[in-house]
This record gives C-alpha cells, sequence and structure tokens, in this order.
C-alpha cells in the first residue's frame, strides 16, 4: 500500500505478509531510519489494521458467538515494512529509535484503513484466511489466560510459586545469583551436590521442551517443563506479563550434555527464551555452560584433562601425535625413502588433510562416495563442483557458468503447468577439496588420487613398500594412502593415554561438574547476545520454523561458514 500527500510532504508505503507462525515481526522506518521502538507511525498502522480487520469480519459474519479478536491476534504469524517520509521529523532520542509526529499517525491510520479495506473486500478468500487464524489465535489466547490462571491458583495455594524440582540458592542478593538450568535429573542431582549452595541454584529438566516456534501460547503453558521454568525464574512471560525486575537470579545457564542432542535442548531453550523473555538477552543475563565432552588420563600424571568437543578432541590427539613424528615419501617398487617431511610443512598439511576428512564425511551425506566420484569424475586437476539430476541421470559441471546455463536450458524447456522446476547442487565441500589439492600439488607433488591408494602386493605375494611412513622414535608406521595419514598421527597421538567420553553430564560426579564446568573462577561461559533482533527473529522463524525448504536452503547458502562441525 502507498500514499502521497504533496501538499503535506508526507507519504507512507505498507508492504505486510501473513504467515502459518505465531510471531509478529513490524518493522517501521522514518525517512530510511529504522525505529526500533515505534512511533506514532507504528500506532498508526496497528490501530487501523485492528479496527479495517474487525469492521470486515463483522460485516461479513466471521465472528460467531461473541468473538472478539484483538490487534494481537490480529497481527499473529504477520510480518511487515512500515515507511514514511516527512519534513520535519520528531525523535524521542537522539539515536532516532521512536518517531513521535502526531500527524504521521493519523496519516498512516487513513492509508491503511482505505487501501486495507479496499483489498479485504477485492481478495474475500485472502481474507477469510486472515481472520481465521487471527479467530484462532484468539480461541488460544483464551485458553492461555485460563492456563495461566489455573497456574497462579496453585500457586497461592501451595504458599509458593517455586517448583518442587528446583533446588534454591541461600543468597538473596539477585546479582550474584545464578541459575543452572540443567538437562537430566541425574545431571542436576551431581550438580546440585557439587554447587556453591550460597549463590548457585538447580534446576533440572526432563527430556526435550517443547519447539516454541511451532507452538500457541495455551499449548506452551501446557507443558510441564515450561511451566517449571516460568515459575522458577518468577519473571512472567509475553508482551504483557513479562516484568524483568522481578527475575530472582542474576544470571540463567543453560547446562546441556556437550554431545548433538545436548546442542538441540539447548536451541529449543534459546527459542523458548527468545520468544518469551527476550529481555533477557539484551540484559546480558543468558549464558551457555561448556561441560567437557571427554576426559583424557595421560599415564604418570595424577591431573586429568578435560576436552569439550569432538573438534578439540581431534585437533588434541593430532597435537599429540605430531610430537616427534616424521613423514617420509617413499619409492613404491624400491621402497627408498624419496622425502622427508618438515615439521612445519607436516603441521600444515595434516590440517589440511583433516579438512578434507571432514568433506568426504558430509558429501557421503550427500549420497557421494568419494572414491567413486574421483574414479568417474577427477579430471587431473579438479573434481566437478555442479551437479543436475536429469530423468534419472546424473550431469556433472566443473564450471559454474555452464551449470547455470543449462538450469536454465531445463527450466525453459518445462511446459507442464504446475510441473516442478529443476534444482541443480552446489558441492560446496568439491570447492575446498579442489584447492587443497591445488597445494598438495605444489608443495608436495601430491594428487587427490592418492587418496585412493592401498596396499599392494607382489605376484609372489609380498608386501609392496607404502607410499607414505610416519617414523616416531622407534617406531615406523606404514601409511598406504594420502587420506590415512591422519588416522596414523591420531593412532600416534592416543598411546600412553586413557580416554573416556561421557555420554552425558550425568556421568560426571560432584566434583568433575564442579571443576570442569561450574566453579566461577576455573570454568568457561558463553554470553549469549542479540546485535540484530530482526536477523536473530528471521533466523529462529527459518531455523526451528515449519518450513523445510527455507532450512534447507538456508543450510545450503551458508554451509561453507562453518568452522568448527563435529562430524
Amino acid at each position: 500500500f502507498a500514499r502521497q500527500d504533496n501538499e503535506a510532504m508526507l507519504s507512507c508505503e505498507v508492504a505486510m505478509q501473513y504467515n502459518n507462525g505465531y510471531t509478529e515481526n513490524v518493522l517501521v522506518f522514518a525517512n530510511n531510519i529504522r525505529n526500533i521502538d515505534g512511533g506514532t507511525h507504528l500506532s498508526g498502522f496497528r490501530t487501523a489494521l485492528t479496527r479495517t480487520m474487525n469492521y470486515y469480519a463483522k460485516n461479513n459474519n466471521l465472528l460467531k458467538n461473541g468473538q472478539v479478536t484483538t490487534g494481537d491476534d490480529l497481527r499473529e504469524g504477520l510480518t511487515a515494512v512500515v515507511a514514511v517520509k516527512l519534513a520535519d521529523p520528531h525523535f524521542e532520542a537522539q539515536t532516532k529509535v521512536r518517531l513521535t509526529n502526531p500527524e504521521v499517525g493519523s496519516f498512516v491510520e487513513t492509508t491503511i484503513n482505505e487501501q486495507l479495506g479496499h483489498y479485504l473486500e477485492e481478495h474475500p478468500a485472502e481474507a477469510k484466511r486472515i481472520l481465521n487464524k487471527a479467530i484462532q489465535a484468539a480461541a488460544a489466547r483464551e485458553a492461555a489466560r485460563k492456563a495461566r490462571e489455573l497456574t497462579r491458583r496453585k500457586g497461592a495455594l501451595s504458599g509458593s510459586n517455586l517448583p518442587g524440582k528446583l533446588w534454591d540458592c541461600a543468597s538473596k542478593q539477585k546479582e550474584s545469583t545464578e541459575i543452572f538450568v540443567v538437562e537430566g535429573d541425574s545431571a542436576g542431582g551431581s550438580a546440585k551436590a557439587g554447587r556453591d549452595r550460597n549463590i548457585q541454584a538447580i534446576l533440572p529438566l526432563k527430556g526435550k521442551i517443547l519447539n516454541v516456534e511451532k507452538a500457541r501460547l495455551e499449548k506452551m503453558l501446557a507443558h510441564e517443563e515450561i511451566r517449571t521454568i516460568i515459575s522458577a525464574l518468577g519473571t512472567g512471560i509475553g508482551i504483557d506479563e513479562f516484568d524483568l525486575n522481578k527475575c530472582r537470579y542474576g544470571k540463567i545457564i543453560l547446562m546441556t550434555d556437550a554431545d548433538i542432542d545436548g546442542a538441540h535442548i539447548r536451541t529449543l531453550l534459546l527459542t523458548f527464551f527468545f520468544r518469551q523473555m527476550q529481555e533477557l538477552f539484551h540484559k546480558s543475563m543468558i549464558y551457555i555452560a561448556q561441560p567437557p565432552l571427554y576426559e583424557i588420563k595421560v599415564k604418570g600424571r595424577k591431573k586429568s584433562e578435560y576436552i569439550l568437543s569432538e573438534n578439540q578432541m581431534h585437533k588434541r590427539m593430532i597435537a599429540r601425535g605430531l610430537e616427534g613424528t616424521e613423514l617420509v615419501f617413499r619409492d613404491g617398487k624400491k621402497g627408498k625413502k624419496t622425502q622427508k617431511v618438515s615439521d612445519k610443512q607436516l603441521a600444515g598439511l595434516v590440517k589440511d588433510l583433516a579438512e578434507i576428512e571432514r568433506a568426504i564425511v558430509v558429501l557421503s551425506r550427500r549420497g557421494i562416495k568419494f572414491a567413486d566420484f574421483v574414479q568417474a569424475y577427477y579430471d587431473g586437476t579438479r573434481l566437478p563442483q555442479f551437479r543436475v539430476c536429469v530423468e534419472g541421470q546424473e550431469e556433472v559441471y566443473y564450471d559454474k557458468a555452464e551449470y547455470e546455463k543449462r538450469l536454465d536450458e531445463l527450466n525453459d524447456s518445462i511446459k507442464t503447468e504446475g510441473e516442478e522446476a529443476i534444482v541443480g547442487e552446489d558441492l560446496h565441500e568439491v570447492a575446498r577439496i579442489n584447492h587443497i589439492n591445488e597445494k598438495l600439488k605444489a608443495d608436495f607433488g601430491l594428487d587427490i588420487k592418492d587418496f585412493l591408494l592401498k596396499p599392494a602386493k607382489t605376484v609372489s605375494g609380498e608386501s609392496v613398500a607404502t607410499k607414505f611412513g610416519l617414523i616416531n622414535g622407534q617406531e615406523k608406521y606404514d601409511i598406504a594412502s594420502l587420506g590415512d595419514i591422519c588416522a596414523g598421527i591420531r593412532q600416534i597421538g592416543g598411546k600412553g593415554i586413557e580416554i573416556k567420553r561421557f555420554k552425558g553430564l550425568g556421568e560426571m560426579n560432584a566434583d568433575q561438574l564442579w571443576d570442569t564446568t561450574m566453579n566461577p573462577a576455573t570454568r568457561t561461559l558463553l554470553r549469549v547476545a542479540i546485535d540484530d533482533a530482526g536477523e536473530a527473529d528471521r533466523l529462529f522463524s527459518i531455523l526451528m520454523g515449519d518450513d523445510v525448504e527455507k532450512r534447507r536452503n538456508f543450510i545450503q547458502e551458508h554451509a561453507l561458514e562453518v568452522q568448527n562441525l563435529d562430524v
């Protein structure tokens, strides 16, 4: 919608879109400056939207049995941009976070009243879908109100709003206290035994919590673990009821297992806090604990070493394995040493080979067997980065321009209405493999095909010397292929140590949990900050919402930006 008044030197543009989600995301601008706290243009938009929608609903008998839809109901799942331009803008502060011109509010309100009203009359099917969604939101709001009242009554009858599973701290000095939201009852028990009871409260959660991105408020409030969190913090939830001043703790620390399941639970918790208690992020109150995934015991040492992740474990084994180790190249027929790799070169080579290892794992998840892929398509310098499947047949392309041209040709040939477009695949991992292959050729005279080498034997059955060898002190290791070098280095690094992988927080005793994760003097905490709430909102919607296609596209688009992927 757009409207311009040259005499008043005012113009207004509004773009609106409804989706299947439950959150409102309205961005407002004045003279191209975003006003994060809203202002008269936002209030005018909201007032007009509510009035126009309700007027249409009543006139078309869409509201039954005295149903009432509020502005919040009508804005559920709405994404909108409201942009105004005016000659003399007035803002609440120098940062221009809020527009205060009263004439702008009435101008935007009139614009929406007229143009949205016309749109609804001209598009009755879309209008009915929007209003049906709002009616469902109203029913959910009423159910949530009843659930909140029930929760309050239970709290009043019990004499305390604190959940029974909360182990509270003794101190009442909010700034110095912290609550650990812990994955699992077993881990909660260990945390309780190991904590500083004066300042640390423990709240164990059982199982995965609800994904609030896909649930309305009444379903959320029916979820026991979410009700427990709300009760323990004491802030209430939502725009109308959340009160940061009532928060009972200075820090909220999410402590989940160090594995992928723990990461999932942590993400669900972050989604809940972002959607219902976002101000906690702005006040730097949300933290992530860093429990270890591995314990390493070195022979002859009393003190254990703790490793946070699979990726760090690989790096630690590589670092140990490189100590005093040299790599040699051999003549394949005579077995004589032809080249020795320096310590510095070996460290760089192993880093590159580890990156190829990770890329091979990701390719395997795409259904690509690396050895077969190399045998079929390696042209002596590079592998194809792009592929298209046409009628069950795979086509690969080394050049992006040729790949895009082929996609255009295929999609231009689609004649049947409703037939799906052909979508190609950009193999991001191959780009890194090709880049590293160039380095291998230039620095060592090696080739990606050296990954495919296997142990060989003579006709008489004698073993042929492998192309590579590792030497560590008096011990020698035959290495058949380029891809086996990292495994050999890790094998050397694992000598003389005992490795324990924690299946979960519950496997650590109270002392271990305190020393590694809870002791303020020695622990590492990650503070969760939000620099751009609008972008955060978009990402939560994509990654935690119902749209699988958007999520897949996002992952493919940003695959190369991943730095610490455990595979």
